[in-house]
Formats: structure tokens, C-alpha cells, sequence
């Protein structure tokens, strides 16, 4: 570790972000401290901890933004005790030096509380430096920061080209939420994609389909009504390791590279593939 790391609270008006959850919540998250600390004028220090959500480092699906300003740091045992969420897992033990450090801590539980507030968060800064955790967005930002900070490593942009390559023009993108999501599971069951894809079918016969999903019965289901026009990943979804994690990347970016996604209810994944490719989503629901 990098031990000039431990002296960053010395700094006042910095923000100390640690991105919670999944794939999409992360980024959300740092799409938002980016632009709060831009806002601000101030330092952003992004840790980056792998855990059974993402079991990923960031340099193994991302390049380096090279933003001015912003650090992000792939956590190591020594951050983790002194920036990690404090929470039963870790006997709360980060919450010692982060109450010394930090002149406010916002945990992901009460980040919605501020309402998004960027005069309120100018001057929680005014008083030193600021830790949050969250999966929320901090503040609201410009969908196109995504994919400006955002740049999948060139294993991942290649395999995105090609799979792309073996698409018609005209396609749509399809995100279905099942395994441990009931609200996607309760709200968005496959007859409404079905009826959906159908009506598109009707009015261009060359239409393809792109379909990101946890599901292998889902898989199964779209390539028995739709044969060649569906195409999916044959790997299936794992969070828990690097190439599952690099898979979700590349179908978050195929989804970005449809013309329209039809996504689940209560999903952030859709909603950040459409921001990143600047196109619009549909969330079906009941």
C-alpha cells in the first residue's frame, strides 16, 4: 500500500467515496461524486473494494479516467480497515478512524436523505473533508459523464465489436432481471417483453435481439420463440468472479449499443445502459 494514502485527511474539502452494490450502482455512484467534486472544486478519492456483489478490481473491467482531481483506488486490506463500510462484517471497526478523519460521514442508508442537495453538500465541505458510501446517486449528473469517465478495457470493447458485428442494424436490446430481484421477478414477467418484441417484429422483419438476463430458462425460452433472431451470452451470470463481472460489462454495453431496451422493473442496469448509449428504455412492468 501506498502509505502517503493514510495522510489524506489532512487535506480539507476532499470527498472520499466508497461505491456500494453492483455494477451499475457503482457507477452511478461515481458518475455522481465526479460531478459533485467538479461542482466543488475539490479532490474525489474513489475506493474500490471487491466483495460476493463484484468480485472485481476496477482496472480489470475499466481504464484509468484520467480526470483531474480524481483518484481511484483498488482497496487493500489496510483501506478496507480504514474506509470500508463500518457494519457487523467488519465489527464496525472503520467507523473509529473515519469519525476522527472525516468532519461528516454519510452511509448509504441515509445518502437518499440529503435529497440531492448540492448547496447542502457545498457546505458540509466548508467544514473538511467528506466520506460517503453509497449505491444512490450523490447528486444528479448529465448522463453523458457515463460514458465519458467509462472506458471498458480492450478485451472487453473487442469482444462487444464482435458479438455486435453478428447483429442486423436495426436491434433492440432486452435486459430481464430474475434470480435473487423479486421486484423485477413480480413486475416484469417475460409475456410483456414477449408482446413487446413482437409488436417491433411487425413493423421491421429485420429486427435482432439482444437479450442480457441471469436467467439460463429465460435463455431458453427467448431462442425457442425467437431462433436466430435472439442472440445472447453462453456464459452464464457469476458476480463472484472477474470473467463473470467482465461478462456483465460487455452485455451492459451491447444493451448500450441497441436502438431501444425494453428493461425490468426496479433494475439500475438498464437504465445505465440506455445513459451510456444515449438511447431510450422502456421498463415494462404490470
Amino acid at each position: 500500500m501506498n502509505f502517503s494514502r493514510l495522510f489524506m485527511f489532512e487535506r480539507k474539502k476532499d470527498i472520499t467515496l466508497i461505491p456500494v452494490g453492483g455494477l451499475a450502482n457503482r457507477m452511478r455512484a461515481i458518475a455522481s461524486a465526479v460531478e459533485l467534486s467538479r461542482i466543488c472544486d475539490c479532490r474525489l478519492n474513489v475506493y474500490w473494494f471487491r466483495d460476493m456483489g463484484l468480485n472485481a478490481r476496477f482496472g480489470d473491467i475499466f481504464c484509468g479516467m484520467n480526470l483531474d482531481k480524481v483518484n481511484i483506488y483498488e482497496g487493500d486490506f489496510t483501506d478496507k480497515l480504514l474506509y470500508d463500510r463500518p457494519r457487523k462484517h467488519n465489527l464496525w471497526i472503520p467507523g473509529i478512524p473515519q469519525k476522527m478523519f472525516f468532519s461528516r460521514c454519510i452511509y448509504e442508508k441515509k445518502v437518499n436523505s440529503y435529497c440531492r442537495d448540492i448547496e447542502r453538500f457545498k457546505k458540509l465541505l466548508c467544514n473538511g473533508n467528506l466520506y460517503i458510501s453509497s449505491c444512490y446517486p450523490i447528486i444528479d449528473y448529465p448522463e453523458s459523464l457515463l460514458s465519458d469517465i467509462f472506458r471498458p478495457v480492450d478485451e472487453i470493447q473487442t469482444e462487444v465489436m464482435a458479438r455486435i458485428a453478428r447483429m442486423s442494424d436495426c436491434r433492440i436490446g432486452v435486459h430481464i432481471r430474475r434470480t435473487d430481484h423479486t421486484v423485477a421477478i413480480n413486475n416484469s414477467p417475460n409475456e410483456l417483453f414477449y408482446a413487446a418484441i413482437d409488436e417491433e417484429l411487425l413493423h421491421n422483419e429485420t429486427l435482432t435481439i439482444y437479450l442480457a438476463t441471469d436467467s439460463e430458462e429465460v435463455k431458453a425460452a427467448f431462442a425457442d420463440r425467437y431462433g436466430d433472431k435472439v442472440f445472447y451470452s453462453s456464459i452464464r451470470a457469476d458476480r463472484n468472479s472477474i470473467s463473470g463481472i467482465r461478462e456483465a460489462v460487455v452485455e451492459m454495453y451491447m444493451l448500450s449499443m441497441t436502438n431501444k431496451i425494453f428493461g425490468s422493473c426496479g433494475s439500475s442496469y438498464s437504465e445505465i445502459a440506455a445513459a451510456l448509449g444515449g438511447i431510450t428504455l422502456k421498463v415494462l412492468k404490470i
